[in-house]
């Protein structure tokens, strides 16, 4: 199939397929190099991209639902106002996206030396002072046309950008020729689409991914900031530094300081309004509960460690599950996954999940206390019998 825009365009059985070249992007990404996959991250050494990928062609897909119907209006539409800015748009791909990489920079430095030590941040994780350094760090590798949403007469364009930076790399969305969204690489790739938005007056930005789900936000809690669990990275790493590539696999939210938060206000015992009150009580005293939740997962690892080593799969079990006496100890063996608010048959509670230690752990805290701890799927709502 052709048409104005596409001189070929291929049915894959769930999409439309092409390639795009964009000359503009044959003079970024010089840190970066090809793998076998076809896939690129990592250093090159090389400060010549056009050395290792001339004007690389980018995989281009057109989304009709998985029902092989021609592209819409909204979609050529959408691709053809990007055309139409030239080189204009992709600069302003990269002045957007290096501020989040300069946000997310301290905390991927810091935790790149605990794993690894100090070699190749200089490659991976450089100071950038302009746009153009921070464009070597970064390449396209697919751009996705979504089908147009609701009553919209333009479609979403997703580009993600492979990345030195970061492991999943990062993506942007543009609609009509504008740059309108920044974050990882799922925000290109809309593998789960946000179904419903809305600004809370206390809990800002909140989104859905499904009907009648929770609504996710994100918040900063400073002191869980300091724990993020890179121990068994490390020890595979030490074990096998030839085949274990090292990349920044620091979550996108915890690099950037923040957490993410569920709230399941389906019901009469939570609502909005009401999980909003309880998270605020929850910060307004937000380092000594930390504080107070830190030293209880502490002592709830030293008593139940035994159990958990039974129960580890993991190849490097000394490592992911060592003797510890001290919170210091326990600084890369844990990191906070999220929060989740809920309620269940006594009401409103708070649930505080850590990955690490083999199984995660738990907390319930409820009216400004620890009510239960275990592993970690008891800070979950749990599903009915």
């Amino acid at each position: 199939m052709k048409n104005e825009l596409f001189d070929k365009l291929e049915w894959t059985g769930d999409w439309w397929e092409t390639s795009v070249e964009i000359p503009y992007f044959s003079r970024i990404g010089a840190r970066l190099r090809e793998d076998s996959d076809g896939v690129t991250r990592g250093p090159t050494g090389s400060t010549d991209l056009a050395a290792i990928r001339p004007n690389p062609p980018i995989l281009f897909t057109i989304h009709t639902g998985e029902v092989r119907r021609p592209p819409s209006k909204g979609q050529l539409e959408g691709w053809r106002r990007i055309c139409e800015r030239g080189d204009q748009i992709w600069q302003e791909c990269i002045a957007r996206l290096r501020p989040e990489y300069e946000r997310q920079r301290p905390a991927r430095v810091r935790w790149w030396k605990a794993t690894y030590g100090p070699e190749g941040i200089d490659d991976v994780l450089p100071e950038v002072s302009d746009d153009a350094e921070f464009a070597s760090l970064i390449v396209p590798i697919h751009v996705k046309i979504h089908e147009p949403a609701g009553k919209s007469p333009l479609a979403d364009v997703g580009v993600t950008f492979a990345c030195t930076w970061y492991k999943d790399n990062c993506g942007i969305i543009i609609w009509d020729g504008e740059v309108a969204e920044v974050g990882g690489a799922w925000v290109a790739s809309r593998i789960v689409p946000v179904q419903e938005r809305m600004v809370h007056p206390i809990l800002g930005p909140l989104r859905r991914v499904q009907k009648g789900g929770p609504w996710i936000g994100e918040v900063r809690i400073d002191p869980f900031l300091d724990f993020a669990c890179i121990a068994g990275t490390r020890a595979a790493f030490a074990r096998d530094p030839i085949n274990v590539q090292k990349r920044s696999e620091l979550d996108w939210n915890f690099a950037r300081g923040e957490f993410h938060f569920l709230i399941f206000a389906n019901s009469a015992e939570l609502t909005l309004d009401s999980a909003a009150s309880i998270l605020t009580d929850f910060l307004r005293e937000a380092a000594a509960n930390a504080s107070t939740i830190l030293q209880r997962v502490l002592a709830h690892y030293v008593d139940s460690r035994d159990e958990r080593r039974r129960l580890a799969q993991e190849p490097d079990v000394d490592a992911v599950l060592p003797e510890v006496a001290s919170l210091d100890e326990l600084r890369d063996l844990i990191d906070l996954s999220g929060i989740n608010l809920f309620a269940d048959d006594q009401g409103a509670v708070i649930g505080v999940e850590f990955g690490g230690l083999g199984k995660g752990v738990g907390i319930r805290w409820r009216n400004g206390s620890i009510e239960e701890i275990g592993f970690g799927k008891i800070a979950r709502p749990q599903r009915p019998k």
